[in-house]
C-alpha cells in the first residue's frame, strides 16, 4: 500500500519541491523531511512539524541557500544538481539514497533527530507489548517502523534534535555522535480563549496519535477503569484505526462511564476546546519520544503535564512520571487530583507563560538559526521582525 502511494506521489510531483525559497543564490541546500506543508497551507495546523518544515527552508535561505525539499520516506525523486549543506531526518532511509552522490564537496551534513535512538525505541516498544501479552494475553504487532541509524552518521557535522540530555543519552550510549544542538519544539496559539474556570482536576486528557500501546493508552484504561476511581480519562487520539487494541480494551474504552473514548480531534475545533476546559491535566505515558508536541500542544492551553521522562521535558516543566508502573500511574493521578484550585490555577497559568516563552514558533526558528550558525560558522545575524515573519508562515 505505501508502494502504491509513493508511486502516485510520485506522479503528483509530491516528492520533491525544487527551489522553495524562489530564489539564485550562490548555494544549494537539501531538506530531506517532508514536503506535503509546500503543497497545501490547510495542512499546517495539523502539526507542528509542517510549519516548521517551511520555516527550515526560510532560514536556510536566511543563510544564502536556493533550498529543494525532498521526502525523508520516498526514494522516488529526481535531483538535478549537487548540495553544499543537507539536513536528513532519517540518514540511511530512502531519502538519503537519493541524495548520496549528489555532494559537493564540503557538504556539511546535519542530522534532524525528532525521537530516541531507534533501536533503543524499538526496545522499550517491544518490552510494552510483552507487558499487554502477560496481562491481558493478547499478542500486538509492531506499529511502528524504526529506522536503523547507519555507521556512518558519526561523519556528519551536526545534530538538530528535538529532546533533551535523557534523549541524547539513548543515541551517545551507541555512537560517538557529532555536536548536538537542542532544538525548542513550539506549541500552538489556538483561535480561541480558553476559559479555564470551568476545569476540574480530577479529569485527564490523554492526548496522543497512532500505536496506543507505545504511548500508554492501555496503562491508563487499566487504571481509570477501577470500580469507583474517582478521575476521567478524556480520549483525544487515532486508537479507533487499532481494531485489535479496541477489540482488547472494548469494555474500558466504551462500557466504563469516567472514560470519554472520543478518537481523533480537530485541535482548532469547538469539540477539542470544550475538553481543552474541562479536563486540568494531559497525560501520556510513553515508552519512546523526542519532544512531545501533543503535550505542548495540551500545555499551550494551560493543561498540567503528567508524562514520563522519556517525553523530552524536565522537572521544571514536566509531572516526570517516576517510572509507568501500574501501581505509580494510579498514585499519581490520585495525588495530583486532589489539588487544590489555587495550585491548579497557578501552575496552569504557569505552563502558558513557560510554553509562551520557552516552546514559541519564535524560539524555534532561533534554535534553527543558532545550530545552523555552529555547523556552518557563518555568523549572521537576523532581526527579530524577521524571526517573527519566518515564526508565523
Amino acid at each position: 500500500m505505501q508502494d502504491i502511494h509513493n508511486f502516485f506521489d510520485h506522479l503528483r510531483g509530491y516528492d520533491i519541491c525544487r527551489n522553495v525559497n524562489k530564489t539564485s543564490y550562490g548555494k544549494d541546500a537539501l531538506l530531506c523531511y517532508i514536503t506535503k506543508p509546500f503543497f497545501s497551507q490547510k495542512v499546517h495546523y495539523r502539526h507542528q512539524n509542517q510549519w516548521q518544515a517551511v520555516a527550515i527552508t526560510k532560514v536556510l535561505g536566511e543563510f544564502g541557500y536556493n533550498v529543494d525539499v525532498i521526502d525523508y520516506n520516498r526514494s522516488t525523486p529526481t535531483l538535478k544538481h549537487n548540495y553544499d549543506l543537507v539536513i536528513d531526518m532519517a540518514p540511511g532511509w530512502y531519502g538519503s539514497k537519493v541524495y548520496n552522490g549528489f555532494m559537493n564537496q564540503g557538504c556539511k551534513r546535519i542530522f534532524y533527530v525528532t525521537g530516541s535512538y531507534p533501536a533503543w525505541a524499538e526496545e522499550q516498544s517491544k518490552a510494552r507489548r510483552e507487558a499487554v501479552f502477560k496481562r491481558r494475553g493478547v499478542r500486538f504487532m509492531d506499529h511502528r517502523e524504526f529506522r536503523p541509524i547507519p555507521d556512518y552518521i558519526t561523519d556528519f557535522d551536526g545534530v538538530f534534535m528535538f529532546g533533551n540530555e535523557y534523549n541524547w543519552a539513548t543515541y551517545t550510549a551507541s555512537f560517538n555522535m557529532p555536536p548536538v544542538n537542542f532544538i525548542a519544539n513550539s506549541g500552538y496559539k489556538f483561535p480561541y480563549a480558553i476559559n479555564n474556570n470551568k476545569r476540574s482536576a480530577n479529569k485527564f486528557l490523554y492526548f496522543a496519535s497512532g500505536d496506543q500501546i507505545h504511548k500508554g493508552l492501555d496503562l491508563l484504561l487499566e487504571v481509570f477503569a477501577q470500580p469507583g476511581f474517582p478521575c476521567e480519562l478524556f480520549i483525544c487520539s487515532s486508537f479507533k484505526s487499532e481494531k485489535l487494541f479496541c477489540k482488547t480494551y472494548y469494555k474500558e474504552l466504551y462500557e466504563t462511564p469516567n472514560i470519554h473514548a472520543i478518537g481523533f480531534v480537530n485541535i482548532m475545533g469547538d469539540e477539542f476546546k470544550e475538553i481543552l476546559e474541562s479536563c486540568q491535566y494531559v497525560i501520556v505515558p510513553s515508552c519512546s519520544e523526542g519532544q512531545m508536541g501533543s503535550a505542548l500542544t495540551a500545555m499551550s492551553a494551560g493543561l498540567i503535564p503528567i508524562l514520563s521522562r522519556v517525553c523530552g521535558f524536565g522537572e521544571d516543566v514536566a509531572i516526570l512520571l517516576p517510572d509507568c508502573e501500574l501501581s505509580t500511574i494510579e498514585s499519581v493521578v490520585r495525588e495530583y487530583a486532589n489539588k487544590d484550585v489555587d495550585w491548579c490555577m497557578k501552575e496552569s497559568d504557569r505552563l502558558v507563560k513557560l510554553v509562551e516563552n520557552r516552546y514559541s514558533n519564535e524560539n524555534f526558528v532561533r534554535s534553527i538559526v543558532e545550530g545552523l550558525i555552529k555547523v556552518t560558522g557563518e555568523e549572521i545575524e537576523i532581526c527579530a521582525d524577521r524571526i517573527r515573519e519566518i515564526s508565523e508562515g
